[in-house]
């Protein structure tokens, strides 16, 4: 996201976040999230892998806002 700062007008702005959220990105992210983390898991990998765990806030936050309905 070469456009991306950390300047508060950019940040307050919602545009950004509806754009890396369009078109499937935020289930591919997830899902590539996910992945990384369990391939950590099973220690495949060397100690400096970089993996997130925001793809399980994503789906804990998203189920819990399915179970609010």
């Amino acid at each position: 996201m070469p456009e991306f700062s950390k300047e508060r007008t950019f940040l307050e702005n919602a545009g950004w976040v509806v754009g890396m959220c369009s078109d499937g990105k935020m289930d591919v992210a997830t899902k590539n999230a996910l992945e990384g983390l369990i391939e950590r898991m099973r220690g495949g990998v060397d100690e400096h892998f970089p993996y997130t765990k925001a793809g399980e806030g994503i789906k804990l936050f998203e189920s819990r806002k399915k179970d609010s309905k």
